[in-house]
């Protein structure tokens, strides 16, 4: 096929089509060239994620599926039966279903029976939709209109005052959106009367108003509306974002099998967050692996979804991409999830904050339009200690650590053997009467109190929270002792405006912003009070520990 030098994968086109992203057909395709290819491939695209085809009116969607029946027909050019039923049912119930519409449509409805295409126009097809989705509200909402009189039809007149009343949205404007008359009703019966003596006399059958309140006048959306006109400049935490979860499952949760081709599908779809459960690979070669952990899921290798995301990532769109992961893996294997990252997205990845953005208080999240055709990895950071590693301590989770290395007070109180090896969080009850010392001046003071050690205060986010026995036992949990793996060194370098974070409620974030304005201020004064009055502080925060 066309020139030897060209690969033939680079000349290969793939058609994915279904009635979902899971019960999936595969069209492969083979041109002449890779400018064809290209050209097949983009302009598919266009036709498939078109947003006006995504969002048209109910009988647009039953004209597409009447024409594909009048083009499934077979040696003598008649539509099987069987053909139609496939369509509609899934099962045994809904297979009785079709058949009993086909009949109250007057149509053949044996399993071996045919129909010829001129019998089957539109309006018959609508006639079998109509008896098989049982639309009953529609028709108690159209005796109401009629007065109670169904039979003689719908009015002009009764039109109008639906269209006026009902249908019209009453905050437009009169003189931009002036109300509908006669005229327009007597269109709307036109085009959407089946019944040529109803439509010549003016009047609206059920199956006329059924298949009006189906057009495209009813649309949820105006098509203008459509196009992307949101303001695309604000921080990346002002939108919602289409994410997915558990991406590569096509089944159940538990039970389901894992696809690669899931990840292609989603991205294609319009998802800008997928979901990437890693775990350690069991095999020699040490792989990491995705799945469903603790369930009979199958899986799917780590490499092949990272090739496959780097494939089809902003194909349909050029928003940036958040890749979620549940980290589980070893450190040994989280560097190969990195090295697999970097190796497949190469310059997608965003490696490094923007210089316009750093990762510091008080500086907004870059745009959407400033991150466009970026791959942002979300995932836990490792928590460094300052002596470690100069990190980002703003990013931490939430605690308070007093680490005095030693407390030397000039006078012996019997505190001379006190070990104050110190991590915790501060009691609620405590807060005031630490803030209270700071703040007060202290007659007594020790003439030896500079034989004070030096000692560190990490600043974290929540110096004064006090919240229950989760919290608590959330903020104690150790880098050893967390339910899930935290992020290795090569992950977390990878790390950049994403992370996940645990939400407890809107008013714990409230008091937890609370305590970060005078985190600074408590951090200063303790360092204050602990060398100018040790044996005060040392008593006050013996006793807010247990």
């Amino acid at each position: 096929m066309g020139p030897q030098d060209v690969p033939l994968e680079e000349k290969a086109l793939t058609v994915v089509y279904g009635p979902d992203l899971v019960n999936i057909n595969f069209c492969n395709f083979c041109c002449n060239s890779r400018e064809t290819t290209l050209v097949w491939a983009k302009e598919l695209l266009k036709m498939a994620y078109n947003l006006m085809s995504w969002n048209a009116s109910p009988r647009k969607y039953l004209e597409k599926a009447h024409t594909k029946l009048i083009l499934m027909k077979d040696r003598s050019g008649k539509i099987p039966v069987k053909h139609i039923v496939r369509m509609f049912a899934t099962h045994k119930d809904d297979k009785k279903r079709v058949e009993k519409a086909l009949e109250l449509a007057g149509l053949p409805k044996a399993k071996n029976d045919s129909i010829a295409p001129e019998k089957f126009t539109f309006e018959d097809f609508f006639c079998f939709y109509r008896h098989l989705s049982g639309r009953m509200e529609i028709y108690k909402l159209y005796e109401k209109l009629c007065g109670g009189n169904k039979k003689k039809g719908m009015t002009t007149e009764q039109l109008v005052n639906f269209l006026n009343k009902e249908q019209r949205d009453p905050r437009l404007n009169e003189i931009l959106y002036p109300y509908l008359t006669s005229e327009h009703a007597r269109e709307v019966i036109k085009q959407c009367e089946p019944n040529k003596v109803y439509a010549q006399k003016g009047l609206l059958s059920a199956e006329g108003f059924l298949q009006y309140l189906m057009s495209e006048d009813n649309n949820i959306m105006a098509l203008d509306k459509l196009d992307l006109n949101e303001d695309m400049n604000q921080p990346l935490n002002h939108y919602f974002i289409n994410s997915s979860h558990n991406t590569y499952l096509t089944g159940h949760q538990l039970t389901g099998k894992s696809s690669v081709e899931m990840y292609r599908q989603c991205l294609l779809g319009g998802c800008r967050c997928i979901e990437l459960d890693c775990w350690n690979g069991h095999n020699s070669d040490e792989e990491p692996i995705i799945t469903h952990g603790y369930t009979v899921v199958t899986e799917i290798l780590l490499k092949e979804v990272i090739e496959a995301i780097a494939e089809s990532a902003f194909k349909t769109s050029e928003f940036p991409v958040i890749l979620s992961f549940e980290n589980h893996c070893s450190p040994k294997q989280q560097a190969k999830m990195a090295m697999y990252c970097q190796k497949a997205f190469g310059e997608m990845l965003l490696t490094e904050p923007l210089s316009t953005h750093p990762l510091k208080p008080g500086h907004p999240l870059p745009s959407p339009n400033q991150l466009l055709r970026k791959i942002l990895i979300k995932n836990k950071r490792k928590r460094y200690s300052l002596e470690q590693n100069n990190v980002h301590h703003e990013e931490e989770e939430s605690s308070f650590s007093l680490s005095p290395e030693h407390i030397l007070p000039a006078h012996n109180d019997g505190l001379e053997n006190l070990d104050l090896d110190i991590t915790g969080i501060i009691h609620q009850e405590n807060n005031e009467k630490i803030i209270s010392l700071m703040n007060s001046s202290v007659e007594r003071t020790e003439s030896n109190s500079s034989k004070i050690a030096s000692f560190h205060c990490i600043r974290e986010d929540s110096i004064l929270d006090s919240g229950g026995e989760d919290d608590e036992n959330h903020y104690r949990q150790t880098e050893e002792g967390t339910k899930e793996s935290e992020a290795g060194a090569e992950m977390s370098a990878l790390v950049n405006y994403v992370q996940p974070v645990r939400f407890y409620s809107f008013e714990h974030a409230e008091r937890r912003n609370r305590c970060n304005e005078v985190s600074s201020f408590v951090e200063t004064q303790a360092t204050n009070l602990l060398k100018e009055h040790p044996v005060e502080f040392v008593k006050l925060i013996k006793g807010s520990y247990i």
